[in-house]
């Protein structure tokens, strides 16, 4: 979650893999604010419509492509989720409509699931207005879950470690492992700076170090 400044006004955006719960706690609370759906989490709910329905092969990357674009060599050709306005987007759906249903017996079936079961998602949470509205740029960068979902992992990892394998933990426990998870990344910070430790600063960041 950030709060992104416009020319406007400030805009909150939050980004989720659609987990209703999360979303709607949200919404509820900050009703103008910017909700982003993970791409990743978006190509995978379709790529299993697609097999579901038995597109598979050079077929399926077809319609994937339409959706997601796909780069040939230099050429990058754009997909829906690079519409520029809703407008935009519903032109291009309808433009890969009688594609679809050409191209395998069940295309006309995957485009009736896709316009009832994703488009509105698309519309809300993916296409390119969508992401520049909550700050990844121009041309917008697309958004995945998979920084915050490695931090989760991290943090579940070591408390884990911490409870001597209890099935459950205190929230007590929980924070002070969370704690000392956080002193030791600092303390690695400060050991990457003077040169020691476990990790290293990338090359365009040695500016950073300092001589112990």
């Amino acid at each position: 979650m950030k709060t992104v400044e416009t020319g406007l006004r400030d805009v909150l955006a939050f980004g989720t893999d659609d987990e209703l719960a999360l979303v709607n706690g949200f919404k509820n609370n900050f009703e103008r604010s910017v909700h982003l759906l993970c791409e990743l989490h978006l190509k995978n709910d379709i790529e299993a419509k697609l097999e579901d329905l038995g597109i598979a092969g050079e077929v399926k990357r077809e319609f994937m492509a339409d959706i997601f674009g796909q780069t040939i060599g230099k050429v990058h050709e754009s997909g829906l989720v690079s519409a520029p306005d809703e407008q935009q987007f519903v032109n291009m759906l309808d433009n890969v409509k009688e594609r679809w249903s050409n191209k395998h017996d069940n295309g006309a079936a995957f485009y009736d699931w896709f316009c009832r079961r994703k488009a509105k998602n698309f519309l809300d949470s993916a296409i390119q207005s969508v992401r520049q509205r909550a700050g990844l740029g121009s041309p917008p960068e697309r958004f995945t879950t998979n920084r915050s979902e490695q931090t989760n992992r991290v943090i579940q990892e070591f408390v884990r470690n911490g409870i001597n394998g209890k099935k459950r933990i205190d929230e007590f426990s929980f924070c002070t492992s969370l704690a000392k998870l956080i002193n030791n990344q600092n303390r690695e910070i400060e050991l990457a700076i003077i040169g020691k430790g476990e990790f290293k600063f990338r090359e365009e960041f040695r500016f950073l170090e300092v001589a112990s």
